[in-house]
């Protein structure tokens, strides 16, 4: 449940992909069974759900490098 985690106009962060990669704005978060469901506002391209999605992201800079401290949550297979 990553529900208190994550709110309404956050953004979050898709990578590893197929198709979907990029920076989302969080429209809605619910408990969907034990599945936290995460709806944007932003239209998702491809319907394959694969990837992670990062959320609570800190980008640290350091001698041109850039290291980010997030969680990951792993997309369910929704076929």
């Amino acid at each position: 449940d990553h529900t208190g985690d994550i709110a309404v106009d956050d953004t979050v962060t898709v990578r590893g992909s197929t198709g979907n990669d990029g920076v989302y704005t969080v429209a809605s978060v619910s408990l969907n069974g034990s599945d936290t469901d995460v709806e944007v506002d932003e239209v998702i391209s491809s319907e394959v759900a694969d990837g992670w999605m990062i959320y609570g992201a800190q980008a640290i800079t350091s001698a041109g490098t850039v290291t980010v401290n997030a969680f990951d949550v792993e997309f369910p297979d929704l076929s």
